[in-house]
């Protein structure tokens, strides 16, 4: 059984003819078998590019797929989050037009993460699409991890 991400993103795949039936279906056993994520499979398979799977995504949800190469982040936006909290959900605010948030999620098909980030903002949440990598490394940038806390928090384990 599916959860509802990698159900939603076969479901998208088929209907934008990314990869045939047979190929969905060896990626499902694939999927059944190792527990890695749909998109990966397709990806590592080459039955689909994660270009094409995010465009696809971005057109079924009706938000822009972005490249976050160059994307240079406001101060105050930044500050909308915490690092911790953007690290856990895979989120990165990227904008603010002073009523809604801008958000990039790495897996744009996970509801609950909008969900969760208008919970703490209070904020109407927007996403936008993008890759993986460049979602993480806008979480590298501008939410890096405090080493000197992760060692206090080793020292405490000790």
């Amino acid at each position: 059984m599916l959860d509802p991400e990698n159900q939603s993103l076969k479901d998208i795949v088929l209907k934008n003819k990314l990869c045939s039936e047979a190929q969905i279906k060896e990626a499902l056993e694939e999927h059944d078998r190792t527990g890695r994520s749909l998109k990966d499979i397709l990806v590592d398979f080459q039955f689909a590019t994660e270009e094409q799977i995010l465009a696809a995504i971005a057109t079924s949800l009706g938000v822009d797929f972005v490249d976050l190469r160059d994307v240079e982040i406001d101060p105050s936006i930044i500050q909308l989050m915490d690092g911790d909290t953007v690290r856990s959900l895979g989120a990165v605010p990227v904008d603010f037009d002073g009523i809604t948030v801008t958000v990039v999620p790495r897996d744009p098909l996970n509801y609950e993460v909008a969900d969760e980030i208008h919970f703490i903002l209070g904020k109407p949440i927007s996403i936008v699409v993008a890759l993986e990598a460049e979602v993480d490394a806008l979480i590298d940038k501008y939410y890096p991890i405090d080493l000197n806390s992760m060692h206090d928090m080793l020292a405490e384990m000790e």
